[in-house]
């Protein structure tokens, strides 16, 4: 028995992986066109052979599909160095918690989430949380405290922002 390959890597460009779904896609409405064609005049080898094809063709999409998943953690690990600068540049001591981040999403979607959620991180530093002194003066910890979740709930990604401040 031979001891199995070490795990290997490679990087696919975005744009051939969604050429290869749009090929994809085109194979399987061929194969639905074939699959009525049959229903028509029922032919026990085509109808054994056209599940087959839809079975395999569906292995192949969510195969493709996973390879464009990536998790949340490529986007929250840089978090924590940001809202920390935020911090700094405000004035004010902040700290991190990041949950949810073993999300897989598709990368286009990661991408997208970047901005905005720093933006929102931002905006909860600089007008949300409150100085130390301001902090201590209300019975707080020196340190504020600001929470990302990243949950799914059905086929939708919910990421919540919170912050132990006063609020944007």
């Amino acid at each position: 028995m031979r001891a199995p390959r070490p795990s290997r890597s490679i990087r696919v460009r975005t744009e051939w992986l969604d050429t290869m779904l749009d090929g994809l896609a085109d194979l399987l409405i061929i194969s639905q066109r074939l699959w009525n064609l049959n229903q028509q005049q029922p032919r026990p080898a085509m109808t054994q052979g056209l599940r087959e094809l839809a079975r395999s063709l569906g292995r192949i999409r969510g195969d493709a599909l996973s390879v464009r998943m990536t998790p949340m953690s490529v986007l929250t690990n840089r978090l924590p160095r940001v809202v920390r600068d935020l911090g700094r540049q405000s004035g004010k001591r902040v700290s991190l918690e990041v949950r949810g981040d073993e999300l897989q999403l598709d990368r286009a979607i990661i991408e997208g989430l970047d901005s905005p959620l720093t933006h929102l991180l931002r905006n909860a530093v600089e007008h949300g949380m409150e100085a130390p002194e301001q902090r201590r003066a209300r019975g707080k910890p020196a340190v504020g405290q600001l929470r990302v979740e990243c949950q799914r709930v059905r086929d939708e990604i919910i990421v919540h922002v919170q912050d132990d401040g006063r609020g944007i």
